[in-house]
């Protein structure tokens, strides 16, 4: 198994500044300096230097390598804005050599304490290692996303160090904060939000063990109705979303034995998946009377997040990536027998870190729910009519589709029950894209899209005009 590993960047606004400085004296140490220095040792030994004696020969000599080591070591220093985790340690930028006693890495069991303060409006971590004392850390010299890892890294691998009370209520703020640059953790705790009403189910705490211990749950994301959604550790290594669900005791017997099966049966597929924008159901099980799904963790922000953070995509951009949802969609309806989705929706897809586009849960829990407790559960703006009757084909996913494409461009939710006219809202929309997505969200079956191949086969037709026109 692979080594857990985290690269977060980790710049302070002097490096900036550095980085610049560095970029413009490149040419002096790079190429100016060792041009003269061959210059000059070129005219010492062929006798052009005579009045130079050795030893300022030397002393020179030293002085144009001096220039070129220091060039090299503070470019290396301005471009070194990294932080490491693995499941062993630490590794600091190179401007924390001489703190850490030139050790650039630190051991987690090196560290003894982790505590917090406040300096204006600077957040400083502070981690008191054996030897070298404390290490700061400023929380305003990450992005959002990569604080949050952060912030992960220290509660999967300092679980049994001692935190003050100080860094207990700063990391619990982060927990509830509101911003705009939303984890994937932040995701799942919305999704969830919008679910289910809260209840009396009691999630599992942190550190609770499942799998005869192989799996800890890390900490709640969030937890509502009769579900829960845990970040979790798998074998002491790996990071894990676990989707927990319960049926409620007053259920029919009849309809939770039935949902019980469909659930074990829909997992069963769905572990099976294999594609690079699906998420990876890595495991399904039974313990203490409640249902998990185990899935991939993967940081990004969900569709509807990434429009509130950056504004409406244009029809190009959000033709490119519902290309790579139409393909992940016609890959489960491509198996045997079909998977539908039933969720297809901003919220349930995401923009990975790396730029690629990933679909998210799956409608095969929810819907086990629904049979269990006799509740529709789904989001009914982006939900096809018949699905709202209980009877979900292939041509909903489509419909999710439409109205899924209809928000990236308008930066609205489709009105539920109709089709989703975008030149309702932006009138100087292209007339292809707006016929298109009309004929995804139809309300009646028959004038929908047949299937996801001639989706995907019309709206590449589509992104050639869209990208002529751009041309």
């Amino acid at each position: 198994m692979a080594q857990f590993q985290l690269t977060l960047k980790y710049q302070k606004p002097s490096q900036k500044l550095a980085f610049i400085i560095s970029c413009i004296l490149l040419p002096v140490w790079s190429i100016i300096i060792p041009v003269l220095l061959g210059i000059f040792i070129r005219l010492f030994f062929s006798g052009n230097l005579g009045f130079i004696s050795p030893i300022a020969f030397w002393i020179i000599f030293a002085t144009f390598m001096s220039f070129i080591f220091m060039g090299v070591f503070l470019t290396a220093l301005a471009e070194d804005d990294r932080i490491y985790i693995t499941n062993e340690g630490i590794s600091f930028p190179l401007n924390y050599l001489a703190r850490l006693k030139f050790k650039r890495t630190k051991f987690w069991q090196e560290l003894n304490e982790i505590d917090f303060f406040k300096n204006n409006n600077d957040n400083i971590i502070l981690l008191n290692f054996k030897n070298t004392g404390l290490i700061d850390i400023h929380s305003n010299h990450f992005n959002q996303k990569d604080l949050d890892e952060f912030m992960l890294s220290l509660e999967m691998y300092g679980k049994n160090i001692k935190t003050t009370d100080n860094f207990i209520t700063f990391k619990d703020s982060l927990h509830v904060s509101d911003n705009n640059s939303l984890t994937f953790t932040k995701m799942w705790e919305d999704e969830l939000t919008r679910r289910f009403s809260n209840t009396a189910f009691i999630p599992l705490e942190p550190k609770s063990k499942l799998k005869d211990g192989k799996l800890e749950i890390v900490r709640q994301i969030a937890f509502g109705g009769f579900s829960a959604i845990y970040l979790a550790q798998f074998n002491n290594l790996d990071l894990v979303v676990l989707k927990e669900i319960v049926i409620p005791q007053n259920a029919d017997a009849t309809a939770k034995e039935k949902a019980l099966l469909n659930f074990k049966k829909e997992a069963s597929i769905l572990s099976k998946l294999d594609h690079p924008n699906i998420v990876k159901v890595k495991d399904f099980f039974v313990e203490d009377n409640r249902q998990y799904l185990m899935m991939d963790y993967e940081s990004g922000q969900d569709l509807r997040q990434l429009v509130a953070q950056n504004g409406l995509m244009n029809e190009n951009e959000a033709s490119q990536i519902m290309l790579k949802v139409a393909g992940a969609i016609d890959y489960l309806h491509s198996q045997s027998p079909p998977i539908i989705h039933r969720d297809i929706s901003p919220d349930n897809i995401i923009l990975k870190n790396n730029g690629e586009i990933l679909i998210i849960d799956f409608g095969a829990a929810n819907e086990f729910m629904g049979t269990a407790t006799g509740t529709l559960i789904g989001k009914q703006a982006y939900m096809a009519p018949e699905q709202l009757q209980g009877r979900a084909t292939l041509a909903s996913d489509v419909y999710g589709f439409g109205a899924t494409f209809y928000f990236l461009i308008t930066g609205r939710d489709p009105i539920p029950l109709s089709a989703s006219n975008i030149k309702d809202v932006l009138p100087g929309s292209s007339q292809e894209l707006t016929d298109f997505i009309i004929k995804c969200t139809q309300f009646e079956l028959e004038s929908r899209f047949n299937n996801i191949s001639q989706i995907i086969l019309d709206l590449n037709s589509i992104n050639e005009k869209l990208l002529n026109v751009k041309g």
